[in-house]
């Protein structure tokens, strides 16, 4: 009897699960058929999906529309929301490319930044300079641009030489105006040379002090004269190669100098610059070796190339290593990097162009 009551009650419960199961698969295929009539009717209330092209021209439409109303914002009166508005500018500019928007807005935007940089804080300066150059790179080179650097060019070398300003601020309008000279191109050598005479004029206080000790400044002010001999620099590649042959000669023994500074960035920067005009002085003299101080800048090269001093950050020496084992290849050994091959092959065929012009 005991065990007929056990295989009644398994069959009962087989009986039962068998019933649940068919149950829940029942109930599964109303909700399969429920949640497929739920995407069906939500389809249908919400209409065709939109097409990707309608979709990005609908983001650009709101994208210029945020870019409109930044421009206005950018006149107020309050000083915090001048940022906010400028650095809302920045973020469009390097998202989008609105030539049309931009050349249409650019008298306003000319005007917001002059004003900034005449009366603004340091971080809505630097904003202003930054968005200068996002401008000038908007519009490209032309008629509109051109107009744009003539009368921005004179506020920027103001702040540039103005000790009153903060030495980051300073450093942003030096980088501008070598961005600016750079992407307008088509501009006479007088003024370039004037330019790049104003940013020796602030690096040089890094050279030996007349007893030939290497001067003692503050990073804030390094960080200036880094960003003034970059600027230096970058427009040394748009001067003509007979100018810079003359330049590479005089030079080169003053920029060995700046190779002592206790700021690294200096030190980079100085044997970029160094390596840069030996790349372009040979291009019209190939045996170019300048002059007599090779020996004393080759043995400068090596000495940082391979700088192990512990009191140098790990860091600080490994960048500094890298950057000038490739810096001393061009100097002593004539080896080009290919980065330095395509910008010369590019220079040259820029220089062809302004040569044309200019004649």
């Amino acid at each position: 009897m005991p065990k007929g009551r056990k295989k009644t009650k398994n069959y009962d419960r087989k009986r039962y699960e068998t019933n649940c199961s068919d149950e829940e698969s029942a109930n599964d295929s109303g909700s399969i058929v429920s949640t497929v009539s739920d995407i069906r009717s939500l389809c249908e209330d919400t209409g065709p999906v939109a097409e990707p092209e309608e979709i990005e021209s609908n983001e650009q439409e709101v994208l210029i529309d945020k870019l409109k109303d930044a421009i206005d914002g950018a006149t107020q009166k309050n000083a915090k929301g001048r940022q906010t508005c400028l650095e809302s500018i920045q973020n469009v500019l390097s998202r989008k490319y609105l030539p049309d928007v931009i050349d249409t807005r650019r008298e306003t935007i000319t005007e917001c930044i002059k004003s900034s940089l005449k009366r603004g804080k340091v971080d809505e300066q630097s904003a202003a300079a930054i968005l200068a150059v996002l401008t000038c790179i908007q519009l490209g080179p032309g008629s509109s641009s051109d107009s744009m650097f003539a009368e921005l060019c004179p506020v920027l070398t103001t702040s540039l030489n103005d000790k009153s300003l903060t030495f980051k601020t300073r450093g942003t309008c030096a980088t501008a105006l070598a961005l600016l000279a750079l992407i307008i191109g088509e501009m006479e050598q007088g003024t370039i040379i004037s330019l790049m005479s104003t940013f020796e004029a602030l690096f040089s206080a890094s050279y030996f002090k007349g007893n030939g000790t290497v001067p003692n400044h503050a990073l804030e002010v390094t960080a200036l004269h880094s960003s003034a001999l970059a600027a230096w620099s970058l427009l040394l590649t748009v001067v003509s190669i007979n100018d810079v042959s003359s330049m590479a000669e005089r030079h080169v023994m003053r920029l060995s100098e700046l190779l002592e500074s206790s700021d690294v960035e200096l030190r980079i920067v100085a044997g970029e610059t160094i390596a840069l005009l030996y790349e372009i002085a040979r291009e019209e003299d190939e045996n170019f070796m300048g002059g007599e101080t090779l020996d004393d800048l080759s043995f400068k090269l090596k000495q940082l190339a391979t700088d192990s001093h512990k009191y140098r950050a790990k860091k600080e020496r490994k960048q500094q290593r890298s950057s000038f084992r490739d810096i001393l290849r061009t100097v002593e050994h004539m080896e080009n990097v290919a980065a330095f091959k395509k910008r010369t092959i590019a220079r040259s065929k820029f220089r062809d162009k302004r040569s044309v012009i200019m004649t």
